[in-house]
């Protein structure tokens, strides 16, 4: 009689993902902790992790530990939790970074907030979350370009209003009107329109120039409009769908 022989499980990639799962979680609970509600992951297999390659793995693990330990750090320090520009503050100052001496003059309440180095997000405010219902483990686990169905010239005016920044090395204000963006695959599937307000530099405080970059934009939800009841409603049926957890969001 044939054995029915099952895949040996490799033990290091199960210390990965168990720490991938263990940051998630914890970067989910602080969410939860300043009114955001941000889920770690959708599925017990992280699928999304599974494909990624060790060094991606690894990065991604990295990549929402550093956010740990920014959020940690900045209730060490006494910053309200829920403060958006309290943490922005502390996490540049985490980063050995200075912004320009105008930057914050420009940032307004429920602004989406990212931190770029090179070509590798580093940072996300909290408010994103606001208009998203991916999973962190989608978010960190899946290229960029495949998460928004989003119009070719929102890319070109980002481009531009970032290159403009590069160029002269200080904050540039865009010029470009609101953009329709969706999730292609995310539970809800949200239509957003997306408008960029500025692109600035960051400086390490010795340097005059920049290699690190904070964008600012505005959001407004499009669609669909949902009761809490019914987008409670689609995300259990979501997750009853794909043998999603149900226990595990954090009380």
């Amino acid at each position: 009689m044939a054995l029915n022989h099952q895949p040996a499980v490799d033990s290091n990639d199960l210390n990965l993902r168990a720490e991938f799962m263990q940051a998630a979680f914890g970067v989910a609970d602080f969410a939860r902790r300043a009114g955001f509600r941000v889920v770690p992951y959708h599925d017990n297999s992280l699928p999304h992790f599974s494909r990624l390659s060790l060094d991606e793995k690894k990065l991604a693990i990295a990549s929402l530990e550093e956010i740990l330990s920014i959020c940690h750090g900045s209730q060490n320090e006494g910053c309200d939790i829920k403060d958006s520009l309290q943490l922005l503050w502390f996490t540049i100052r985490h980063f050995g970074l200075k912004p320009p001496s105008n930057m914050f003059d420009h940032i307004g309440e429920g602004d989406i907030i990212a931190i770029h180095h090179g070509p590798q997000q580093i940072f996300r405010n909290f408010e994103y979350f606001e208009y998203c219902s991916y999973s962190l483990e989608e978010l960190g686990c899946v290229d960029w370009t495949k998460l928004y169905e989003r119009p070719e010239q929102m890319e070109k005016d980002i481009f531009s209003t970032f290159e403009r920044s590069v160029a002269t090395n200080a904050l540039a204000v865009a010029t470009v009107g609101e953009h329709i963006v969706q999730e292609t695959f995310a539970p809800l599937r949200l239509r957003m329109g997306y408008r960029l307000k500025f692109v600035s530099p960051l400086y390490y405080k010795n340097s005059v120039t920049a290699d690190h970059h904070l964008v600012c934009m505005q959001a407004e939800l499009k669609g669909p409009v949902l009761t809490s009841a019914e987008e409670e409603e689609l995300l259990n049926l979501y997750y009853r769908k794909q043998n999603l957890w149900q226990e595990q969001k954090p009380n």
